[in-house]
């Protein structure tokens, strides 16, 4: 069972009204949302609405390169707890596995969010180092996402960026193999921030003041830990474009005398919520700066110009889609990085360019990207592709006429992630509107376009989160293909569990699939046993 630090806390993408989510670290989704039973065309644009803001999290997290960075920042710490774990002795690492199964202490010790280092006799020096190693890609994690989570923490070193950033080049490329010193000093330096740049990022904090003042105020801090509510984050970035898209959604449903006020009373409570929360802190800024007040006349540009610039903020040159310096330097600026960052310096840039048009298409699109990036001079990603371990596979997942057999998996989950990643990178040169304002892509003509991608057939789909949490708690798959779901539930069980391995206590903890997965005792040995087997009986090539 994983203690109850913020920082161990998996960061779910939750809708504003309802109580759903997207988790990213077991691909479910949920919508707990309750039909109204007076009004069913009410309950539906509800229910598709909050459909839009969680499937946009899908999108976010595999089409652009922080959420990619994320899952390879997932991947690396599991690939890093595999190797470290299987250089013990087995006798060693049987001891471990077991001790912590009977509650008699953690591999990793954190308290108050913070590690602490152990004896472990012969192996303290060893297993502290990767404990230490661990650790700092976890908070890495956490503080990219929002440094709320990890207050007590504060502002990490730039060291701890570049080392982290450098682990993933290490595990996602290389794999195994063992880098000289000097290949590794070189690979963290392009992404070795100063601590005084990173201290300096504090000056671009904006506020934005309740809506009666009508005005933005710069303040001198970036990261108050006291205001969450008024805090620019990443997090708030993802959480603000999957609303506005939501918004988008609702008003680009046919007009009618009948559901105008329906749309109405919908669209005021996602803009009440925008504006009373940290949700709505980038549309706060957006609107402030470019002295603008949305209503449901004008919405059109500005949900359309907002969400691509959040996109373009989502988008910084990081692994696993880039993993060269920038020309004519050593190392990457953090100013070009940090997605807050990178979201005010394009709101800036709005000053010198024409917004979005409300339906704007591919090539409208592409072209206000480039602008936006030449103006504020924001680095747009040099190489796009993925540059991967060898042990993921090349499966096209969509073929209809694969076959697999759960008692011999053929792929791991992020083998299947891979694929999701490399088919949404494939598609950005010719639909790049579709992964920056999605919910144009429902309807009218541009729907027809997309129509593969909404409602594919029975096949597995990149485009839609794979499994959802249904209303009887179990897990629903997006398609028939039964074997292939069981497989990836299994394997993606088995990361959480291995988190929960070096970190918790006694049972492991499956809360976060449903009570249907979570009270199944055969799939708890099967854990335990996989576990075992993978540490204790495999051995590093």
């Amino acid at each position: 069972m994983i203690p109850n630090h913020s920082i161990l806390k998996t960061p779910l993408r939750r809708s504003g009204l309802y109580d759903s989510f997207y988790n990213p670290h077991n691909l479910i989704l949920k919508i707990n949302y309750t039909s109204n039973k007076n009004n069913p065309f009410d309950g539906l644009m509800d229910f598709n609405a909050t459909l839009i803001h969680e499937w946009i999290h899908w999108i976010q997290h595999h089409s652009t390169s922080f959420g990619m960075l994320l899952h390879a920042l997932r991947y690396t710490q599991e690939e890093m707890t595999l190797t470290s774990l299987r250089q013990l002795p087995p006798n060693y690492s049987k001891y471990l596995i077991e001790n912590r199964n009977k509650g008699l202490g953690s591999i990793i010790k954190i308290n108050n969010n913070k590690f602490e280092q152990q004896n472990f006799g012969a192996y303290s020096n060893f297993i502290n180092l990767f404990g230490q190693m661990w650790f700092d890609i976890q908070w890495i994690y956490h503080f990219l996402n929002n440094p709320n989570t990890v207050k007590t923490l504060g502002l990490p070193t730039g060291q701890i960026i570049g080392d982290s950033f450098s682990y993933i080049y290490l595990y996602n490329v290389f794999g195994n193999k063992r880098l000289s010193q000097a290949e590794l000093f070189k690979i963290r330096q392009w992404y070795s921030f100063s601590d005084d740049e990173l201290n300096a990022s504090k000056d671009l904090r904006i506020f934005v003041k309740n809506k009666v003042q009508k005005k933005a105020t710069l303040f001198s801090r970036i990261f108050n830990f006291d205001d969450p509510v008024n805090k620019l984050t990443s997090e708030t970035l993802m959480e603000c474009s999957a609303t506005m898209s939501e918004i988008q959604f609702l008003c680009n449903n046919i007009d009618t005398p009948l559901n105008f006020l329906i749309k109405k009373e919908h669209f005021d409570s996602r803009i009440k919520l925008l504006m009373e929360t940290s949700y709505g802190v980038p549309l706060k800024i957006f609107l402030n700066l470019t002295n603008q007040d949305i209503n449901m006349f004008n919405v059109g540009s500005i949900t359309t110009t907002l969400n691509t610039l959040i996109f373009i903020a989502l988008n910084p040159p990081v692994p696993p889609l880039q993993y060269n310096p920038p020309k004519n330097k050593k190392t990457w600026s953090w100013f070009d990085i940090y997605p807050p960052i990178r979201f005010i310096r394009s709101v800036y840039a709005l000053n010198n360019i024409k917004p979005l048009s409300a339906k704007a298409q591919n090539l409208e699109t592409k072209e206000f990207i480039n602008k936006i990036c030449e103006i504020s001079e924001l680095p747009i990603i040099n190489e796009n592709s993925l540059k991967l371990n060898k042990k993921f596979q090349q499966i096209d997942f969509s073929d209809s006429s694969l076959n697999f057999d759960v008692n011999n998996p053929s792929f791991s989950s992020y083998d299947f992630i891979h694929w999701v990643q490399k088919e949404f990178q494939d598609m950005k040169e010719d639909s790049i509107h579709f992964l920056t304002n999605f919910s144009n892509c429902t309807v009218g003509d541009l729907s027809v376009d997309f129509l593969e991608l909404l409602i594919p057939s029975d096949k597995i789909s990149f485009a839609k989160v794979p499994m959802q949490w249904t209303k009887n708690d179990k897990i629903g798959f997006t398609s028939t293909k039964t074997a292939f779901y069981n497989i990836l539930l299994r394997d993606l069980a088995f990361s959480n569990c291995l988190f929960d391995l070096v970190v918790g206590q006694k049972e492991f903890d499956l809360h976060t699939f449903t009570p249907q997965v979570n009270n199944s005792k055969p799939t708890h040995e099967w854990v335990k046993n996989s576990i075992y087997q993978s540490i204790v009986q495999t051995r590093n090539k």
